[in-house]
């Protein structure tokens, strides 16, 4: 499945042609069951009378509406099935409103207006939410940052992890570049997993991330109701040869069989290097619970329970050392 989407930023026109607005977002699925979900556009729109088209209809002419039985105009017929006008009025979008007094009926039988008395109404609807198609020309694709020109916009990946994929299900970005989706994904309750060989992962994604947690505002934050929260690790590979000459194996927690075949780069010490321990994702090792929030001292998890990071038994993460 092909979507459009708008495809805003500076360029220059080429020559001999129009200047392209929009760009391409592919949709792949091994199975029937990854067909995209069904997503909705909220409308802010005016009170608009019932639709009706010319001809008319020589069977189920009529709507019932709030008790009423509500004929069309003459010589045309409703352009509602009735169905779909119920579900309309269980979700408050139909309402009939007196001629007389503006008096607004939203549910239960219409007896007349009860306040002037009147019988006389004009049945009204308002535009439910709009059913997200292909077209997706209506939402920005990057956001105008100076400091990362080619950064996706929220919005976008909004609506990509909408139609694609559920809270709590697995995102990945193997090209991280600026980290929306790394950031949408934590704002929306998706777990995540991005990849970034570039420089700017320390300078730009990891800082970003960082003001994620801490709840900022930016982005789809008030939409989604973002209140920040959450961890994240982050690792940095390297190659074997590189790995091993940095290493240090210490006393506790060396292999006493094979310490002694490994070259004299390494450097064994009776010394505990608790200062580098990842602290936190140890205690959430041993205990089997996720991480809520961490803050100097403190660690809190998903149950509410809470653990200080600074007074416990350090033996106790021994076999759980992460690092």
């Amino acid at each position: 499945m092909r979507l459009s989407s708008k495809d805003q930023g500076f360029k220059n026109r080429p020559k001999n042609k129009l200047l392209v607005a929009t760009d391409s977002l592919f949709f792949y699925s091994k199975t029937e069951a990854g067909k995209p979900r069904d997503i909705y556009e909220h409308r802010e729109t005016n009170w608009l009378t019932f639709v009706h088209y010319p001809g008319v209809r020589k069977s189920n002419k009529n709507r019932l509406v709030f008790g009423y039985n509500l004929e069309p105009p003459q010589g045309r017929h409703w352009g509602l099935k009735q169905e779909l006008i119920d579900h309309w009025v269980s979700k408050g979008w139909v309402r009939f409103r007196c001629r007389g007094c503006g008096y607004e009926h939203y549910e239960g039988e219409w007896k007349g207006c009860p306040q002037c008395g009147s019988c006389e109404f004009i049945p009204e609807l308002k535009n439910p939410p709009k059913k997200i198609d292909s077209n997706w020309t209506n939402i920005q694709s990057y956001s105008q940052d100076p400091a990362f020109p080619t950064r996706n916009a929220e919005d976008l990946l909004k609506r990509v992890y909408e139609a694609a994929s559920a809270e709590g299900d697995l995102v990945m970005d193997f090209f991280l570049g600026s980290g929306t989706a790394t950031a949408a994904a934590q704002k929306m309750k998706r777990k995540w997993i991005g990849v970034e060989m570039g420089d700017h992962f320390n300078t730009y994604v990891l800082p970003r991330m960082k003001r994620v947690l801490a709840g900022e505002q930016t982005g789809i934050s008030k939409e989604v109701n973002w209140q920040g929260g959450g961890f994240f690790k982050y690792c940095e590979l390297e190659q074997y040869e590189d790995t091993l000459s940095k290493v240090e194996c210490d006393t506790f927690l060396a292999d006493q069989v094979m310490t002694p075949r490994v070259t004299p780069q390494i450097q064994a010490n009776q010394s505990i290097p608790y200062e580098d321990v990842d602290i936190p994702g140890s205690l959430s090792c041993l205990t089997g619970k996720w991480i809520r929030k961490i803050t100097p001292g403190e660690v809190e998890f998903q149950d509410g329970s809470k653990l200080n990071t600074d007074n416990f038994d350090r033996e106790l993460i021994k076999p759980f050392i992460r690092w």
